[in-house]
């Protein structure tokens, strides 16, 4: 009698533990490494939160770190050591990309996973870096949407990619050529019916 109430005691507890261990949430992922202080704590929410649904919905891990100065190595560096440490994109077959950046340094740095080159190539992301995310990180107060218009880009462009579509540098290029704008055509109407 001894023994069966024992064995029910510890049939309990495993079936207890089961059903923790089911509906308990999974260890939360911290994407967005804030040592600088760049964010407001409601921005690093709201990050977290759209950056797991584009894990979600595109098999991507994308990841934010900014310090607040580097010693000791390059901003290169920095970034392939710490996609490493993270784990990046492990185990979603390389599919990763780090956005590190400099605060004092005020340099900034995309790296992309093995994987995701083809999709997310070097013209592309230098044209983020140089015309969509240089303007906003000039001042604290527009990086995180400067942050937010790079990431929607980034969804965009994956969502295209899953498409079939490759990604096609002359709109960025005739984007960055200014002269663009002043050499269009143009017509002309008098408003006065006299």
């Amino acid at each position: 009698m001894r023994r069966l109430a024992v064995a029910g005691v510890a049939t309990l507890v495993l079936v207890g533990m089961g059903i923790w261990a089911i509906t308990s949430k999974p260890r939360q992922l911290h994407r967005v490494d804030d040592r600088a202080g760049l964010l407001d704590s409601s921005d690093i929410e709201a990050f977290e939160s759209y950056l797991e649904s584009i894990e979600y919905e595109s098999g991507v891990d994308i990841r934010f770190v900014f310090v607040d100065s580097l010693v000791g190595e390059t901003l290169e560096q920095f970034a392939v050591r710490t996609a490493r440490a993270q784990g990046i994109g492990q185990n979603l077959d390389r599919r990763g990309i780090l956005l590190a950046y400099d605060v004092r340094g005020k340099r900034l740095r995309i790296e992309v996973g093995p994987t995701l080159q083809g999709i997310f190539p070097d013209g592309f992301v230098g044209y983020l870096m140089h015309e969509q995310l240089h303007s906003y990180f000039t001042t604290k107060k527009y990086a995180s949407l400067g942050l937010r218009r790079t990431v929607y880009m980034l969804q965009t462009r994956l969502r295209r990619a899953e498409l079939g579509d490759d990604y096609d540098p002359r709109p960025a290029a005739f984007i960055a050529d200014r002269r663009r704008l002043a050499i269009g055509g143009g017509a002309s109407e008098p408003t006065d019916s006299a």
